[in-house]
C-alpha cells in the first residue's frame, strides 16, 4: 500500500462543487492504495429504515458505472436480512472472497456479474455517514486477494476518514472550526476544543506533508 496518505486525506476533506468531483478527487488518490486493482469506484445507496428498500445516490468512475447500476437491483433478491448485511456488515473492510465463504446468498446473486466484468474478488469499505445512507469504496481485482492484519487496519482507518469527510459534505454545520495551515484560527463554535489543541493538531498534519512522512499513515 505505497499511497501518499496525506494525498488521501487531503482529497477526503477537500472542497469540491459537488460530489462527482470529491469522488474523483478521492479515487485518485486512493487507488494507490489498493494496489494491483482493475479498477476503483465509489458508491452509495440511500435506504428505507427497514432495508426494504434502496435506491442509488452516488455511481462514481468507471467501474462504479459497469458495475452499480446492475448490481444495485441484484441486491433486492438478497431480502430485508440481506440488505442490512450488506449496508452494515460486521466489518468496515471485507473482500467479496469473505462475504462469499460466510454468506452463500450474496455469491449466487453476484456471481454472473463478477464473471462478466472479469473480476475475481474485490475490496470494499463500507460506511455509513448518515442514517440510512451506505457508501462503499470498493476496488475490483482480477485474482483473490488477502488480506494482512496491517492493511486491514489501514483501510479502516481511510474508512472512518472518508465516512467523515462525506457526512461533513452532507452536513457542513458539523464543523467546528477552521484553521489555517499556519496555525490561525478563522473560525470556531463554542463546542469546537481549545485553540492550543487544535494548533497543535494542525502543526502534526504540516509535519506530515514533508517527503519523509508522506507515506506513513
Amino acid at each position: 500500500m505505497q499511497a501518499d496518505w496525506v494525498d488521501v486525506l487531503e482529497a477526503v476533506y477537500a472542497p469540491a462543487a459537488d460530489d462527482a468531483a470529491w469522488g474523483r478527487r478521492l479515487i485518485e488518490a486512493a487507488t494507490p492504495v489498493f494496489g494491483t486493482s482493475l479498477a476503483v469506484g465509489l458508491g452509495g445507496v440511500q435506504h428505507t429504515a427497514d432495508c426494504g428498500s434502496a435506491r442509488l445516490i452516488l455511481n462514481i468512475g468507471g467501474i462504479a458505472d459497469r458495475f452499480l447500476p446492475r448490481a444495485v437491483p441484484l441486491f433486492s433478491s438478497l431480502g430485508q436480512d440481506g440488505l442490512r448485511k450488506l449496508f452494515y456488515p460486521a466489518s468496515i473492510v471485507s473482500t467479496a472472497h469473505e462475504m462469499a465463504a460466510r454468506w452463500p446468498d450474496f455469491a449466487a446473486s453476484m456471481s454472473g456479474l463478477m464473471n462478466d466484468l472479469d473480476m475475481r474478488d474485490a475490496v470494499g469499505l463500507v460506511v455509513n455517514p448518515d442514517p440510512g445512507v451506505s457508501i462503499v469504496l470498493f476496488a475490483h481485482h482480477a485474482a483473490e486477494v488477502v488480506l494482512s492484519r496491517h492493511q486491514r487496519t489501514l483501510l479502516t482507518q481511510l474508512a472512518l476518514h472518508f465516512e467523515t469527510g462525506y457526512r461533513l459534505r452532507r452536513r457542513p454545520e458539523l464543523v467546528q472550526a477552521v484553521i489555517s495551515a499556519d496555525g490561525k484560527l478563522l473560525h470556531r463554535e463554542d463546542a469546537a476544543p481549545q485553540l492550543e489543541a487544535m494548533t497543535a493538531h494542525v502543526r502534526r498534519i504540516e509535519r506530515a506533508r514533508t517527503r519523509r512522512e508522506r507515506r506513513a499513515p
